[in-house]
């Protein structure tokens, strides 16, 4: 509901984004719950940066298919190339190594409710870095999905217990 609210500004006929912007949404919702999901058996054997790298040899050369890494503009400037590479490096290898190695201390479950923040955090960067006007739905929304990460990792039933007792 707080990622809806998010969307949709209140306006529930409509959605404040683009459509495209929906659909990369939630596909990138899919790729983060598998992300989580599909490793986690290999990992206690292959360890957090093996699985990592095969995985994003496979993702590389799946999407080389599509569009080929070596294809780029002629007149690209070379600290074009540079952020190209931090962002490489840094947004994606070792975010999603620090991720992998997070299953050693916590659930994959948990692991990808934490990442219920990414609309959130959307929102917060936007508003920062964009000047995207900031509204009562915002407000909600957000405050709705901080309510929906603290209640999902909460043992209620222990809470419950105690309270019965």
């Amino acid at each position: 509901m707080g990622t809806f609210l998010l969307v949709t500004n209140g306006h529930f006929g409509a959605i404040a984004v683009s459509p495209l912007v929906l659909f990369w949404g939630l596909l990138s919702a899919v790729g983060a719950a598998t992300i989580a999901l599909i490793p986690r058996d290999i990992m206690p054997e292959f360890g957090p940066l093996n699985t990592t790298g095969w995985g994003l040899l496979v993702a590389g050369l799946a999407m080389n298919t599509y569009h080929s890494a070596w294809l780029r503009p002629r007149h690209m400037p070379w600290q074009a190339l540079l952020l190209i590479g931090a962002i490489i490096l840094v947004g994606t290898v070792f975010a999603l190594v620090l991720f992998n190695m997070s299953f050693q201390y916590i659930k994959p479950t948990t692991a990808s409710l934490l990442d219920a923040f990414e609309p959130l955090s959307a929102t917060v960067f936007s508003i920062l870095l964009l000047r995207v006007p900031l509204t009562r739905y915002d407000l909600f929304g957000g405050a709705l999905i901080i309510l929906a990460v603290a209640l999902l990792t909460v043992d209620v039933s222990h809470y419950l217990r105690r309270l019965w007792h």
